[in-house]
């Protein structure tokens, strides 16, 4: 069963964390989103071969096309360092840029490859942006399975996810608010009206990454998906969404699935139940 690793402090790395600012007061600044997800048992054995040549892998249109759209979006992939600590680790970050200088930028372990995949200039995107990414990702296929490739397209989609909730204008100063009270572990009831925002933007970014890899031809739902919601669940616990007011469950309600599949509160779901069957 895949699943997401538990929110602690945000000073250890064996953790989902998502800061904002300084680590002592709700800064204004821009957001990152890191986050730390483990697939124990994934299997892909019947597809995991790694002779073929990387066009012939299982994914790799979506993966060149996900890439593809992430540069044209402006935003940089930059390689990190695999942490592989006896299971399957995968940690991955978006950071928003403080700067108009500098592009936003996507941190995934990918590996065979050091340099950072750089967006290229409006004005520079043409036909040969698919050949740079072909190029950019023929070692990481070389040095990784059919596994790996599928956890850096859930992962990679999902942190692209919070990239496309960022420039729609999601990320106001109540969510900043809610992501330091996240961090600085002072999440509770009494806060709930900030908190539940994280909650909605993790929502957000997977809804957002289905969509690009649904454009990407991507086929592998069952997996992305026991990741999207043991994800959702820690987050909703952790959050304590659970003591929330009714009017933030309410708001949590319009979230559908995301919220009904994370929610623990029996009380709500015997009233969904009960207002259903009086229909």
């Amino acid at each position: 069963m895949s699943k997401i690793s538990s929110i602690n402090s945000a000073t250890r790395s064996a953790e989902i964390s998502s800061t904002v600012g300084s680590s002592h007061t709700p800064a204004m600044g821009g957001v990152t989103f890191q986050e730390k997800f483990n697939f124990p048992d994934i299997q892909l054995k019947e597809r995991s071969k790694t002779d073929a040549i990387p066009e012939e892998r299982l994914n790799y249109d979506t993966f060149v096309k996900l890439f593809v759209e992430i540069l044209q979006s402006g935003v940089d992939i930059v390689p990190t360092l695999p942490k592989d600590h006896g299971e399957y680790i995968v940690e991955a970050s978006f950071k928003q840029s403080t700067s108009k200088n500098k592009h936003h930028t996507i941190h995934a372990p990918l590996r065979g490859v050091r340099e950072t995949l750089v967006a290229p200039h409006m004005l520079a995107i043409n036909k040969n942006l698919s050949y740079t990414v072909e190029r950019y990702v023929e070692p990481i296929f070389l040095a990784s399975t059919d596994e790996d490739i599928l956890r850096l397209i859930v992962v990679i989609g999902h942190e692209f996810g919070h990239y496309l909730s960022f420039i729609r204008g999601n990320h106001d100063n109540d969510l900043k608010v809610g992501l330091y009270l996240l961090n600085s572990k002072q999440a509770r009831a009494e806060v709930a009206k900030f908190t539940w925002l994280v909650f909605r933007e993790e929502s957000t970014a997977w809804r957002y990454a289905e969509e690009v890899l649904h454009r990407g031809k991507f086929d592998l739902w069952h997996e992305f998906n026991q990741v999207k919601f043991n994800s959702l669940q820690i987050y909703f616990k952790t959050l304590k969404l659970e003591k929330a007011s009714l009017d933030v469950y309410f708001k949590l309600s319009l979230l559908g699935d995301d919220f009904l599949k994370s929610c623990n509160s029996e009380l709500f779901k015997t009233g969904q139940v009960s207002a259903s069957a009086s229909k």
